[in-house]
């Protein structure tokens, strides 16, 4: 049996942006958006992203403004912490591993468009999934793009962009982001 477009998106492969299943998603992901960044109590928003998210940790807060495309594919563990105005274009998975903190205004950005223009026209796209270590700290205005991983234990800097992985117990920094140093 051929894979619904929703699958084909969650497997890496180009599939129609504009199909009713996606787009669905992506209406219900809005509802949840903005009962969300409404919600004034703490308690309240943790509800809303257990209901909305694939999963959500523990401990784990985000503060509002916050903007993610599905919410469904979004995995978030233990005691994270993601500040404000923070943007997830979870067309694919995002994991984010435990005690991880992110600052402010970070980008995970996980769909691609084909570079050819005629075959942009026709609304197709695909995905790759990011990853995040655990007792990670991704720094203010960090960008991640698509199929990244990040290790464990690692630090990026404040206004990087991660274009490929990184290994555990790094420092990066810079556009395009790169190790300056590696812990023990």
């Amino acid at each position: 049996m051929p894979k619904t477009e929703h699958e084909k998106q969650l497997s890496g492969d180009l599939y129609n942006a504009f199909d009713k299943e996606i787009t669905n998603l992506q209406a219900t992901s809005r509802v949840f958006l903005n009962k969300f960044n409404a919600e004034i109590d703490k308690t309240k928003r943790y509800d809303i992203m257990k209901k909305w998210f694939k999963n959500i940790g523990d401990g784990s807060y985000i503060e509002p403004n916050f903007f993610c495309d599905f919410g469904c594919h979004l995995v978030v563990g233990n005691n994270v912490y993601m500040n404000t105005n923070c943007t997830i274009l979870d067309s694919a998975m995002v994991t984010i591993g435990d005690y991880t903190l992110i600052g402010s205004g970070v980008q995970f950005c996980t769909p691609m468009h084909p570079i050819d223009p005629i075959s942009r026209r026709s609304g197709v796209e695909y995905a790759n999934p990011i990853t995040i270590g655990k007792d990670c700290w991704i720094g203010s205005g960090a960008i991640i793009l698509h199929g990244v991983t990040i290790g464990d234990g690692t630090t990026i800097g404040a206004g990087s962009i991660v274009t490929k992985d990184i290994p555990a117990n790094s420092i990066a920094v810079g556009n395009p982001c790169k190790v300056i140093k590696t812990l023990n």
